[in-house]
């Protein structure tokens, strides 16, 4: 039997490192949504699943390249929230901006949820068909705690935290400021594994 791949619409390459521990099979795309323009409306878990709803919707799967007859589809989108400043944090805009982000995360307990989107498709004719969508969100709570002296060496060893949500990337050199998560691990990382592969089987992806 052929198996499937995954088509992740993201460049992350947190996803992209989960999915190969996962040993799932899958190819990055970019999605072309502009994040900035969706507009809150509801609740911190609808918007950051609109966000990732919205770069689903972004690819037009007819116009991919030497795509199967049958197509998976992935979006994602993690966004940080403080639970006492009901602020809301996305990615840094710069060096400075981080710095400004992790001091206000450090004072107070933080919600990461990462939302997702998930579609199947099989194609007709040449054409592809939407046959099901699944969209979800996934979280945790977490302290993550780093003191105004460690901030820059952070950063330094920890790049990728330029890119993250709230400048928070609690593996790898970043697991040293984590002091409590009650939660998925890997949502909190951009990609909750454990939904990922019951929603994988629900669609009947062939591994």
């Amino acid at each position: 039997m052929q198996t499937d791949r995954l088509y992740l619409c993201s460049s992350s390459s947190i996803r992209k490192k989960l999915l190969e521990e996962a040993a799932i099979p899958f190819t990055s795309i970019a999605h072309q949504a502009c994040e900035k323009s969706i507009e809150q409306n509801g609740s911190f878990e609808e918007y950051v699943v609109a966000i990732a709803t919205k770069k689903l919707e972004s690819i037009n799967p007819n116009h991919l390249k030497e795509a199967p007859d049958r197509l998976f589809l992935l979006s994602a989108d993690t966004l940080v929230h403080g639970l006492i400043s009901k602020k809301m944090y996305g990615k840094p805009e710069n060096y400075d901006d981080a710095i400004q982000i992790i001091q206000e995360i450090s004072k107070e307990p933080l919600q990461v949820t990462t939302g997702c989107a998930l579609a199947f498709y099989e194609k007709k004719e040449s054409t592809y068909q939407k046959k099901e969508c699944i969209i979800w969100h996934t979280g945790a709570v977490i302290q993550f705690t780093i003191p105004n002296s460690d901030i820059d060496t952070y950063l330094r060893k920890s790049p990728h935290a330029l890119h993250a949500a709230g400048s928070t990337t609690i593996e790898e050199y970043g697991s040293r400021f984590l002091s409590s998560i009650h939660g998925s691990y890997t949502a909190v990382l951009g990609l909750p594994m454990f939904e990922l592969i019951k929603n994988l089987k629900k669609l009947n992806f062939r591994e």
